[in-house]
């Protein structure tokens, strides 16, 4: 019954989409993903998405899409990574910096509220064109990265990090969806980004109580990023 459900919400996202006269794209291979996103201006992989860093191979998705024309549109990425309670969960996984795949000066560290354990899905490398921007497609890339992930994984959470202009939209049911956040007492990227940040996530009751609610997606102009 869950899949199915899952299946009704990819299938909205992309009808809706494609009605728009968008095309979808989806890809596991990483070293596909970092060969096409180094043909995008402006875009840079994060660590936690570096191919060359991490370990991607069977727990990684990237989805595109493209307009008409073939032209770049959007991405999105999830990443499934182990978090198990015995070794306190994500709060391990972030405060030993191993995620991150590299050491910082300032660690980085996860709000004390914040309590996930398992197998969650990491949210990132995320990026839409500016020409479409304002139609909400950011946030149904968000819903159909997690929505495939949970079709193929097991999930007990997911995650992400927004910058504070964004935290309403990541919050919103109409826009990424999550069900809490917390502030980041020590940002990703140290003082040369000084504003507020956030962690955005949700558990997994909230995650299938989303495949149980109505999938309805629309595209509308101005509406969401």
């Amino acid at each position: 019954m869950q899949q199915d459900a899952i299946n009704r919400h990819i299938d909205a996202i992309a009808n809706a989409l494609e009605a728009q006269g968008y095309r979808l794209g989806m890809s596991a291979d990483p070293e596909a993903y970092k060969a096409y996103v180094a043909t995008l201006p402006g875009y840079s992989i994060s660590m936690p998405l570096d191919p060359a860093r991490v370990e991607l191979d069977g727990n990684f998705i990237w989805i595109t899409v493209t307009d008409h024309a073939g032209d770049f549109v959007g991405i999105e990425t999830g990443r499934v990574v182990h978090a198990p309670r015995w070794r306190n969960g994500l709060a391990r996984l972030i405060d030993s910096q191993e995620f991150l795949a590299e050491k910082r000066l300032k660690p980085f560290s996860v709000p004390h509220p914040v309590q996930l354990y398992g197998r969650l899905l990491y949210l990132g490398g995320a990026l839409v064109n500016p020409r479409h921007r304002g139609r909400g497609i950011m946030s149904l890339l968000v819903k159909l990265t997690l929505a495939h992930q949970c079709r193929l994984h097991d999930l007990d959470g997911c995650f992400a990090w927004v910058r504070s202009p964004h935290i309403g939209l990541a919050l919103s049911h109409q826009g990424y969806g999550f069900a809490g956040a917390a502030e980041v007492p020590d940002t990703y990227w140290g003082s040369a980004r000084p504003e507020l940040f956030y962690l955005v996530y949700s558990e997994k009751a909230a995650i299938e109580r989303r495949w149980q609610m109505e999938p309805k997606y629309t595209i509308k102009e101005g509406a969401y990023a």
